[in-house]
């Protein structure tokens, strides 16, 4: 489950494993055995969750369901992509490029 959430926002963020793994001090073959293994020190989990710009909690949570669509609105020249995800409790999350809106309604 770790593995899965980190794997998601490495791929939200647009930033690449070589990239964490430096700011983790970690090799990118140390991360990428982390992440097969779902087995991480919490040392490295808390710098995992600084580099993602993310409370280490989110890294604990249940995996969002991926959207199946994303809708792109345009504006002249500038598009923006919305994808939206579902977690199992029915929480909404919007992805807005690098910028994630959760939206909670209980």
């Amino acid at each position: 489950m770790i593995s899965q959430n980190i794997r998601m926002l490495v791929n939200t963020k647009n930033v690449t494993l070589k990239e964490m793994a430096s700011f983790c001090d970690v090799t990118e073959t140390g991360l990428q055995k982390m992440l097969n293994n779902d087995d991480f020190k919490s040392s490295t989990l808390i710098k995992i969750a600084e580099f993602l710009n993310v409370p280490v909690e989110q890294l604990f949570r249940e995996p969002f369901r991926k959207a199946e669509k994303s809708k792109i609105f345009k504006n002249g020249r500038s598009r923006v992509i919305i994808q939206i995800e579902l977690d199992e409790d029915d929480n909404l999350k919007l992805n807005m490029g690098s910028d994630l809106l959760y939206l909670i309604d209980k």
